[in-house]
């Protein structure tokens, strides 16, 4: 299995790994193996040797600023992205718990919004600038006036928005790493895997001894009544008090949109559905949220109705 033989590869010694991490980092587009390379790195050899390797996949990013002066790239792609996949790989390592990794996630979005409030001021400005840039760029000529009111609720939450995408892009490659990792701990299983087997390879718990801890911990966690008093203090704020928890409140729905998405995922586990109609699945659930962004609004919800009434116990019963 190739994957598997990457993940080897990469373990094998610390110049593999940074060579490889320094190759995906440079590589336009590939730029999240090079992460899930330092979270492999993490979880597998510890904090050190998952920070030697984040230094090096740094270089690149830091050439890049020497050479266009330019601070957003190495923030977005090592401060935002690589150091927080960094930090969740440093928790998942130490308690193995996916409900806790993903609520730190969101705190470490909440810090992001916090700095990037403090760095740069006016925000709406900033992101109108942006989105005229880029048009002009495109060679299209809108007066600024008429995209600051097409889109002056939008850029209310446009920073926590992009954070909260950044956010949970860092997890999905922690999860890579976590597969790259459990890779190297299974042993050879026959070529057509059971749904169990599926399953654990699509969310990386092949750990043959802790899978079924850890797949559980996936697909039967639900946030506790602290996330949600949070979530609804976050929403008053972002309401009633000043323009930060506009970009706060997004970041805070992520865990719950994970949380929907475990619910889900339990249900087709009980249900024992295929594994072509669970890749079915997933692919339509991709297409729809592109096309129906409100569906988000329904995992969150059935979330935290989750959390009242517990709806995988009601499905056993």
């Amino acid at each position: 299995m190739l994957a598997k033989r990457f993940s080897q590869f990469v373990i094998s010694s610390r110049t593999n790994a940074i060579m490889m991490a320094l190759i995906f980092m440079a590589l336009p587009l590939f730029g999240w193996l090079g992460v899930a390379v330092v979270a492999l790195v993490t979880l597998r050899k510890g904090i050190y040797e998952g920070f030697i390797v984040l230094l090096w996949s740094a270089l690149p990013f830091v050439v890049l600023l020497v050479a266009m002066k330019d601070w957003w790239p190495f923030l977005i792609a090592i401060g935002f992205n690589a150091v927080v996949v960094w930090l969740l790989a440093i928790v998942y390592q130490r308690y193995h718990r996916w409900a806790l990794t993903i609520e730190i996630s969101a705190l470490l979005g909440v810090l992001i919004v916090c700095c990037i409030h403090l760095f740069v001021g006016d925000l709406q400005h900033w992101w109108l600038v942006q989105f005229v840039q880029e048009m002009k760029m495109a060679h299209l000529h809108i007066d600024q006036a008429l995209i600051a009111k097409t889109l002056g609720a939008e850029l209310k939450f446009m920073t926590g928005i992009m954070v909260s995408l950044i956010v949970f892009a860092d997890v999905c490659e922690l999860m890579l790493g976590q597969y790259f990792n459990s890779l190297l701990l299974e042993k050879k299983v026959n070529a057509v895997a059971s749904l169990k087997q599926f399953t654990q390879k699509t969310f990386a718990f092949l750990n043959r001894k802790a899978f079924k801890e850890t797949a559980d911990q996936w697909t039967e966690w639900r946030l506790s009544l602290t996330s949600i008093v949070v979530l609804l203090i976050g929403a008053v704020l972002a309401w009633f008090g000043p323009a930060i928890f506009k970009d706060i409140f997004p970041v805070l729905l992520m865990p719950f949109l994970w949380a929907g998405l475990s619910l889900m995922h339990g249900f087709l586990n009980h249900w024992k559905l295929s594994n072509v109609v669970i890749a079915l699945v997933y692919v339509v659930l991709v297409l729809l949220l592109m096309f129906v962004p409100v569906l988000l609004g329904v995992f969150i919800i059935v979330a935290i109705l989750d959390s009242f009434f517990d709806f995988r116990k009601r499905l056993e019963m």
